[in-house]
């Protein structure tokens, strides 16, 4: 019974030859005039016409009857109705509403007069209006199959899919298994978020008919929105070769590709869609994605400034042209690109740490904290955000924000491992050097050394925290290269280089200059020199290089010293 397969269909009624309207049926009411013969075969070649497909002599003939006289109420509301469909097939829809209005006019009991204005409503996107039409045909004849189909799909493009899948449920109770149907109870079933009776009206449609398409992608798509995405990429292969030229079953397949681990086939696919339709802006911006991380930036970029012409505010084209940007050297175009994303959707996965670690490699330290605590605030459980707020926590003036985030890291499960628990145990060593707690900090580079022994700066920080802890201070190891950086650090501390020197040492190097002054500073003021200390902690203060951990350190010295 595929009575649905187009769900706008306009349905035709029997003429009525010169039969008494529901008006003028009553007894004692008087007859209706006698009816021209001629008139009335003119209204039945309409509707043979009409029936035929040539909606133009449709049109003529049903114009032709309703001008000649053609009597009868009952005939007339045909009529309107056949010229109204005439009308909709030409194309014109306000002539077509106009009839149909006025066949509901003549017999307001007509049901297939509502229907058919209610499917000119729809087409003309006036949903409202086509729901009341298609309500008022099923309150005149309940069984009408076609028009609780086409109320079920106006509700459905109306939002309110529980409607619809009630009003599917009883046209299948009462008219039988139907293809159309299925799938359209299958759309409603899956907005209300309900994938297994979705899936099951899907099969059933398919079942009843192999070869329609449709409800084989929507079959895919749940599939893949399921974690199937072998079998959702079968489903769009066997689209594809139903329909070749349509893009969205490429466009579908390159991503059950992409699930799948399959790039290279995935961005072919792309290509594919993109070929058939050019401007479809998801596929440009998800080709411009894999081309980026296949390292074809300058590639990437034009998909993306296309999808970005195409959709200026779509904001993962802008997260993935950043992406581009950055790599070929365009940093503030990528925040740039990154903070609109941001303004558009704040809640876009990987957007907040993107922009942290722009901003942290910028030295925007305090931007790139508040950007790894919202990339945290979506994924509580990302360590690298964690240790990257960490860090940026440290250069931004937060040391104890930042050992509590190091803590944090240390405690969690699974443990880090060596190489990454050395590096969260340095950084928050220097936190809570930072912050005056020169005991813990003691312990905490002490046990990073222990997993890299022999790593200068680690070294010359646990020597500076033992010193003014008041804890034994051996020297480090001497360094095997004696002019290499930092070896001129460990020299000063061993006592085998004069203070004076060290700036000779250091060169016009800022961040070596920052080093130098700050472990010169702390060096002088074990040996009860402050103010000479003071002058070498102002030179590391006044190299403004915030990326380095000597700098704060010296700063948060100074402070203490009450400069």
């Amino acid at each position: 019974m595929p009575l649905f397969r187009l769900a706008a269909a306009l349905l035709l009624a029997t003429l009525l030859a010169a039969a008494p309207s529901a008006r003028t049926a009553r007894a004692g009411d008087a007859a209706a005039p006698p009816q021209a013969p001629q008139v009335l075969d003119t209204a039945r070649r309409a509707q043979q016409a009409l029936e035929a497909g040539d909606a133009q002599a449709a049109l003529d003939l049903a114009t032709q009857a309703l001008e000649g006289g053609l009597a009868g109420e009952e005939n007339r509301a045909v009529t309107f109705k056949i010229r109204g469909a005439a009308r909709q097939l030409l194309g014109d829809l306000p002539g077509a509403l106009a009839d149909y209005s006025e066949a509901v006019a003549l017999a307001p009991h007509y049901p297939e007069a509502f229907h058919n204005r209610g499917a000119a409503f729809l087409e003309m996107g006036d949903l409202p209006a086509a729901l009341a039409d298609f309500d008022r045909a099923l309150d005149l004849r309940p069984d009408y199959a076609l028009a609780r189909f086409n109320l079920a799909r106006t509700a459905l493009e109306l939002g309110d899919a529980p409607r619809a899948a009630r009003e599917l449920t009883v046209l299948l109770a009462h008219a039988g298994p139907d293809p159309a149907a299925h799938f359209l109870r299958g759309r409603a079933r899956q907005a209300m978020g309900l994938a297994g009776p979705a899936r099951e009206d899907y099969d059933a449609a398919l079942e009843l008919d192999p070869d329609d398409p449709r409800p084989r992608l929507a079959r895919g798509v749940l599939r893949l929105t399921g974690d199937d995405a072998a079998g959702a990429l079968e489903d769009f292969e066997r689209v594809v070769r139903a329909v070749p030229g349509n893009a969205v079953p490429h466009y579908n397949r390159a991503l059950a590709l992409e699930r799948l681990g399959r790039p290279a086939e995935a961005e072919a696919a792309y290509s594919e869609a993109l070929r058939i339709d050019p401007d479809l802006p998801d596929a440009r911006n998800n080709r411009g994605a894999l081309r980026s991380l296949a390292g074809r930036h300058a590639q990437a970029l034009e998909d993306l400034d296309r999808a970005l012409r195409l959709v200026p505010d779509f904001a993962p084209a802008l997260l993935n042209r950043a992406v581009a940007r950055e790599a070929l050297g365009d940093d503030a175009g990528a925040m740039e690109d990154l903070n609109r994303a941001r303004t558009l959707a704040p809640d876009l996965p990987g957007l907040e740490a993107r922009r942290a670690r722009l901003a942290l490699a910028h030295h925007d330290h305090a931007v790139a904290a508040e950007a790894f605590s919202a990339a945290l605030e979506a994924d509580p459980a990302d360590r690298e955000a964690l240790l990257g707020r960490a860090r940026a926590r440290l250069l931004s003036g937060a040391p104890g924000d930042a050992a509590a985030d190091c803590t944090a890291l240390l405690a969690a499960t699974p443990a880090p491992g060596a190489a990454r628990r050395a590096e969260i145990l340095l950084l928050r060593g220097q936190a809570r050097f930072l912050a005056g707690d020169f005991a813990g900090a003691d312990d905490d580079l002490g046990a990073a050394l222990a997993a890299r022994p022999g790593a200068p700066l680690p070294a010359l920080w646990q020597y500076m925290a033992r010193l003014r802890a008041g804890r034994p201070a051996p020297a480090p190891a001497a360094p095997a290269d004696r002019a290499e950086w930092p070896a001129p650090l460990l020299l000063l501390v061993r006592g085998e280089l004069a203070v004076q020197e060290l700036e000779n040492r250091a060169g016009n190097d800022p961040a070596r200059l920052c080093q130098a002054g700050f472990l010169a500073g702390q060096v002088l003021l074990a040996r009860g020199e402050p103010v000479q200390a003071v002058r070498w902690l102002q030179q590391a203060e006044a190299t403004r290089r915030t990326e380095l951990p000597e700098f704060h350190a010296a700063r948060a010295e100074l402070r203490r010293l009450g400069f």
